[in-house]
């Protein structure tokens, strides 16, 4: 479906939330709301979207939208690690390219204070913002429809460039959150 519909949208998904998830007051449950709000349409159940506020661009949407990256890259590597063909390791290098790059949306727009979710726009940010991962941002661009096979190649990316904008992405969004005086919550 998604790649009928490449010309209207980057990725149609079916998922399920629990009701409780969405109206919880944490990270996660303004992740879900604001993406829900924007990014979604129902198939099936009640249409929840006018109930949800808009969701304003802030450190604190951008962190809710990929808070769990650390997570995500942890269990990539693991998969790497268990990896055992070709076709496993592209596998894995597809789906953490594709999830490094989302999270290269977030750290653009609370460093560069703006937003964006095109991967894109973003990488060109990243390469402005931090010069020193242009190329390893394009890398993961370019995986994302054309990952590599090559187990030491993608387990460099995943320690190196992955491993750091966790850090970073973390790091600046518990500055911007803590100097607008809230709670930052961890991944």
């Amino acid at each position: 479906i998604s790649a009928h519909h490449l010309d209207l949208v980057r990725e149609v998904a079916i998922a399920t939330v629990v009701l409780g998830e969405i109206w919880s007051n944490t990270t996660d449950g303004l992740g879900i709301r604001c993406f829900i709000k924007h990014y979604c349409l129902p198939l099936h159940g009640p249409d929840l979207r006018p109930e949800i506020p808009p969701c304003a661009a802030s450190p604190e949407v951008a962190w809710a939208f990929n808070c769990n990256i650390g997570d995500s890259v942890e269990s990539a590597k693991s998969q790497l690690a268990a990896a055992k063909s070709p076709a496993e390791v592209e596998r894995v290098c597809r789906a953490s390219a594709r999830r490094v790059t989302l999270a290269t949306t977030s750290l653009v727009s609370i460093v560069g204070r703006t937003w964006t979710t095109s991967r894109d726009v973003a990488a060109e940010a990243m390469s402005s913002l931090y010069p020193q991962w242009a190329r390893a941002t394009r890398k993961a661009l370019g995986w994302c429809d054309s990952p590599s096979q090559n187990h030491n190649e993608v387990q460099g990316f995943l320690d190196g460039f992955a491993s750091w904008l966790v850090e970073e992405l973390e790091g600046q969004a518990r500055t911007a959150i803590q100097s607008s005086q809230r709670t930052f919550r961890p991944w």
